[in-house]
Formats: C-alpha cells, sequence, structure tokens
C-alpha cells in the first residue's frame, strides 16, 4: 500500500467510527493487523553510572556479545547512548509482546538489537524463542540525544492470505 492509498483508507475510515462510536484503536488495528506497540525511554546518564559501577557485570547479563562489541566500537558518550537505546528497544519489544497477546518468559538475551548496512535497527531473536515470535513482522525505531534514547516496536501479524 502507498501513501495515497494509506491516507484514503484512513480518510474512509475516520467518519465511520465517528458515526458508530467505535474505537478509532481498535478499528486500525484490525485493519492495518498492529497486534501490539511497545515503548521506552531511557536515559543515557543511568545508563552510564549502572555501566560504569557494574562494569561488564551487567552489560553481559543484558546484552550479546555482538551488541557489546557495537557499542564498544562507538567513542566516549555515544557508546553510553549506543547501550541506551539498545536497552529501550528490548523493554519496548517486551511491552509490544505482552499487547500482543504474547507474555513469554524472556532473557534479555533472547532478543538482540542489530543494525541493516544502511543503518536501521532490526530485531534478532535467539533460537530459543524464534520459533515464538517468527511469525510477526517487527518494525523499530531508535532516536537517542544528549540525555535520552527512546525507542518505538511495532508487532504486525502477518497476514495468512
Amino acid at each position: 500500500m502507498n501513501c495515497t492509498e494509506f491516507l484514503s483508507k484512513i480518510n474512509r475510515l475516520l467518519p465511520i467510527c465517528s458515526a458508530h462510536n467505535y474505537d478509532f484503536i481498535s478499528v486500525f488495528r484490525v485493519l492495518f493487523m498492529i497486534a501490539g506497540v511497545g515503548v521506552d525511554i531511557v536515559s543515557v546518564e543511568r545508563m552510564a553510572k549502572i555501566s560504569q559501577r557494574l562494569e561488564m557485570r551487567f552489560l553481559t547479563r543484558i546484552f550479546t556479545p555482538e551488541e557489546i562489541a557495537v557499542c564498544h566500537g562507538r567513542k566516549g558518550r555515544a557508546a553510553f547512548e549506543a547501550f541506551a537505546g539498545r536497552f529501550a528497544v528490548k523493554e519496548a519489544f517486551k511491552k509490544a509482546l505482552t499487547a500482543a497477546g504474547r507474555d513469554l518468559h524472556l532473557d534479555w538475551k533472547d532478543v538482540s538489537v542489530q543494525n541493516e548496512p544502511n543503518g536501521l535497527p532490526v530485531l534478532r531473536f535467539s533460537p530459543r524463542i524464534q520459533s515464538r515470535v517468527g511469525d510477526l513482522r517487527w518494525h523499530v525505531s531508535l532516536s537517542h540525544e544528549h540525555q535520552f534514547a527512546v525507542a518505538v516496536v511495532i508487532c504486525e501479524e502477518i497476514s495468512r492470505e
């Protein structure tokens, strides 16, 4: 669906929701197969303090070796921004998964945040949970600035058509 088709659907949907007193979000979820959304924000300063105080014990409990290598490859504060961003994504993932009705017991390292060659963040799953979340499409948005890192994870059901 292109942008024009999307806006056309929204324009047709709004009057129907209003006329019938429907909850727009519920209708939107059905129409676009959004199963769950998670959002999280993390203080970069707090991540830096925890990382410095607990050193590798904290990092190795939360992050995969690949994630640690990527973050440590950045200089100074950028490393803490990268860790905070990945932590926010993991938290947002758990929220989206729960909203999708799949409240799984997860280890922090069951989900990792990698980057596509173009820099976009993507989720990678451990073999332990891949079969339980692999039937869903995952969308990730991650941003950070000096004080905070924020992440949004959207869980989409894949059409069975």
